[in-house]
């Protein structure tokens, strides 16, 4: 989660001299890709969740719906969170595709 949420701190604008190099990346990354990573990274966020919760020994059931509603929330908080930063905005449509990986996640650590 700390890893997301420094990947969506980065600015927009890429002559950011704190950010160097990297902000010059994600700038450069194509928007298809960077539509891709939500979904990879939020389904990897999910699949964590789920299994961090296994030695308390939840049900199944219980352990996909936390999972699932705590990488969604903490989706929906890093769009608003990218909202006050310079060259970022934060859409619904990236709070669908965070929630559509963190499904994809949860279904894949169940079926495993």
């Amino acid at each position: 989660m700390a890893g997301l949420f420094v990947l969506s701190s980065i600015p927009g604008y890429t002559h950011t001299a704190d950010w160097g190099g990297l902000a010059w990346l994600v700038a450069q990354t194509p928007p298809l890709l960077q539509k891709t990573m939500h979904v990879l990274l939020y389904a990897g966020l999910a699949w964590l969740l789920f299994w961090t919760l296994e030695p308390a020994r939840f049900a199944p059931r219980f352990r996909a719906l936390t999972a699932f509603v705590v990488a969604v929330a903490f989706g929906a908080f890093n769009e608003w969170h990218q909202l006050a930063l310079p060259g970022r905005f934060g859409t619904v449509w990236d709070v669908v595709l965070n929630a559509g990986g963190a499904a994809v996640g949860v279904i894949v650590a169940v079926l495993l």
